[in-house]
């Protein structure tokens, strides 16, 4: 479980630079010269992987909500 939480949060970390550096036109892009083309992908690649991070985030946090749930009430069914 915590190799799922490292990589959510690694893949979110990842996801949320590449959107800053798609969005930000000021103070780190002033060596690159980025296009626009190159830019509109840079922020697409980081919305997928601010996506992709968060849900695999939230959905390993909540396995390990409902796996101590079932631990700890063995006879009641989680729904």
């Amino acid at each position: 479980m915590n190799g799922i939480l490292l990589f959510s949060s690694f893949v979110l970390g990842i996801g949320v630079v590449l959107l800053i550096i798609g969005c930000d036109k000021t103070s780190i892009n002033e060596g690159m010269n980025l296009s626009n083309v190159t830019r509109t992908t840079v922020q697409i690649i980081g919305i997928i992987f601010t996506v992709l991070g968060s849900i695999t985030f939230f959905y390993s946090v909540y396995r390990q909500f409902i796996h101590e749930h079932k631990k700890k009430y063995k006879d009641d069914d989680v729904k």
